[in-house]
């Protein structure tokens, strides 16, 4: 993001318009999800996300809302765009209240107690180090004032750079996430501290965040973890013309099910129509087709053979020959590892056909994450944490 936003400025998008269109849409989001709040509670740190709180404390003023200030810093000793917006704000009429002097815990937490919001602007993506001192302790203080935080950018205390919580931290309500989500914002526990998270165009171009993005190290490429959004999930559900039939949308297998888990083959079923595929076809243990008929009659079904109620690999020929009629394919949902539906499974990942490992097709493999290397077809795994854990020999837990 720091790679970005220096290149969106050499392109011409000036320092302090970034920041502008960052509380811009920190208020905007504000008045959206608290209409009716009127006193807010805006708490800046030493830097830049500081500079952000600053611009959108005299927003809100010129909004016609009650506005306190206060600073981890002294607010002399902003620079740059930061202290531009502290100086923009005493113009506005706004006072400054460093919470470093003194009367400045006591007053902050008065005025936490009579806000109706606070908008939390102490850290952003710089953060490198666990919050300690008067940090810390606003953000105990904002966690025990009860009232709905905002937060621009990241939670206080959050890194940027992982899921971990590194020490104290803001649990906001919203997060107003600046450009693009960091990953923070994606990956659990620190997901957890973020609320609601909005995305907010600031001026920073997509080409932008992609060529900022840096290689892994030994890569040719680069690297980007990306976050599907609505647009994203619509382009790949165009509309579908008048004349058009299923079969012209896909023809998916689900490979799931057995003895006391057919609901896992019907799910996933359920999940594939969703999804817009025009045909799904469930092969599962013989003894389970009736359910799947009876729960999703608008699927297809055939049954395999079978032992002891699930899969047997005297199936595996049957279910090959028939997979070179579809498109794409998943199996493991509810199919156990017995070793007949794990001698299958073997055979399954020799299919040219796309495939979803899920579950128990990955739990067959554990230890031996080079079996799904092996393919020679497009492969997604979508492993929990205990199934990761498994497949790669590693703790699920950290």
């Amino acid at each position: 993001m720091q790679a970005a936003d220096r290149a969106a400025i050499a392109a011409g998008v000036p320092s302090e318009r970034l920041m502008e269109n960052a509380a811009e849409a920190v208020v905007e989001e504000l008045l959206r999800a608290y209409p009716a709040a009127r006193r807010v509670l805006v708490a800046c740190g030493p830097g830049s996300n500081g500079g952000d709180g600053l611009a959108a404390a005299r927003i809100l003023s010129g909004r016609g809302l009650s506005v306190s200030v206060f600073t981890l810093a002294e607010p002399s000793a902003y620079r740059g765009d930061a202290g531009e917006n502290a100086a923009r704000a005493r113009g506005a009429g706004l006072a400054l209240s460093p919470l470093s002097e003194p009367r400045g815990p006591g007053a902050f937490r008065r005025a936490l107690a009579d806000a109706d919001v606070v908008v939390d602007a102490l850290f952003g993506t710089g953060l490198s180090r666990p919050l300690a001192g008067a940090a810390a302790r606003t953000v105990s203080d904002i966690g025990r004032g009860g009232r709905p935080v905002v937060s621009a950018d990241l939670p206080s205390g959050l890194s940027a750079d992982t899921g971990d919580l590194p020490g104290p931290s803001v649990r906001a309500d919203v997060t107003v996430a600046f450009a693009a989500p960091k990953h923070a914002h994606a990956f659990f526990p620190a997901r957890g501290r973020c609320g609601r998270i909005v995305i907010a165009d600031i001026g920073i171009s997509r080409d932008l965040l992609l060529a900022a993005s840096p290689p892994k190290r030994g890569a040719r490429r680069r690297s980007l973890i990306q976050m599907p959004d609505r647009e994203d999930l619509r382009a790949l559900l165009p509309d579908r013309p008048a004349d058009s039939h299923k079969a012209d949308f896909g023809r998916v297998a689900v490979i799931a099910g057995s003895r006391g888990k057919a609901g896992a083959a019907v799910l996933t079923a359920r999940g594939a129509l969703r999804a817009g595929a025009g045909l799904v076809t469930v092969f599962c243990p013989a003894s389970l087709e009736a359910l799947v008929v009876g729960a999703r009659p608008e699927t297809m079904s055939r049954g395999l053979p079978e032992r002891d109620g699930t899969l047997a690999e005297e199936g595996a020929r049957e279910l090959l020959r028939a997979l070179e009629n579809f498109d794409a394919a998943v199996a493991g949902p509810g199919l156990g590892t017995a070793p007949g539906t794990v001698a299958l499974l073997r055979r399954l990942l020799a299919a040219r056909v796309p495939l979803v490992c899920d579950a128990d097709a990955l739990n067959a493999f554990s230890g031996e994450p080079s079996a799904f290397a092996r393919r020679r077809a497009k492969t997604i795994l979508t492993p929990h944490p205990g199934e990761a854990g498994r497949l790669l020999k590693i703790s699920g837990r950290k």
